[in-house]
């Protein structure tokens, strides 16, 4: 009953908008009725995001996605240990592999965002506690800190690096070792 009850009035907030602007006066500029719906779709989504915390996190994602600022897939990336020394990725979740001992070696990661000048590179494990923060149980504050709360403690290992010291290789590597 509770999951029918939310979907109507989430129904019944949605077509709201829509009202507004067959109801506002035809006498008024075209570009007030519009504005007039606008700010009340926002209002509304302010509302719903109150209750359904996972929203401004789906809307987020949809952007860096669709932006290419992430890509949310698990790649090598080759690094030079001159550059970044072994040691930055010396914790098992890397799954660091030596490619040239001294030279370069790779890591297993997911880029969560890439700029022109770094990468912020992320254990690939980080995918799982990511998704699970889009769940959510409606009006379970403690729910939602929990999952948050999983994600930052994952956050913690990752590593911001320059980006052009650090190249992406998805091809499998001939004679490479899992380091220790």
């Amino acid at each position: 009953a509770e999951l029918a009850f939310m979907s109507y009035f989430i129904f019944i907030l949605t077509i709201l908008p829509g009202l507004i602007y067959l109801k506002i006066d035809p006498q008024y500029k075209l570009s007030k009725r519009i504005s007039s719906s606008f700010v009340a779709s926002l209002m509304i989504l302010l509302v719903i995001s109150t209750q359904i915390t996972v929203l401004p996190v789906m809307f987020t994602h949809s952007v860096i996605k669709i932006s290419g600022i992430s890509d949310f897939k698990i790649h090598s990336y080759i690094i030079k240990t001159s550059e970044y020394p072994e040691e930055f990725f010396s914790n098992a979740v890397w799954d660091k592999k030596n490619i040239k001992p001294g030279e370069y070696y790779s890591v297993q990661a997911v880029s969560m965002f890439t700029t022109n000048q770094f990468i912020l590179l992320c254990p690939k494990d980080i995918i799982r506690f990511y998704r699970e923060s889009w769940k959510f149980e409606l009006l379970n504050v403690d729910f939602d800190t929990n999952t948050r709360k999983k994600l930052q403690e994952e956050a913690a290992y990752c590593v911001p690096i320059s980006a052009i010291s650090v190249k992406r290789w998805d091809m499998p590597l001939q004679g490479s070792k899992p380091s220790s």
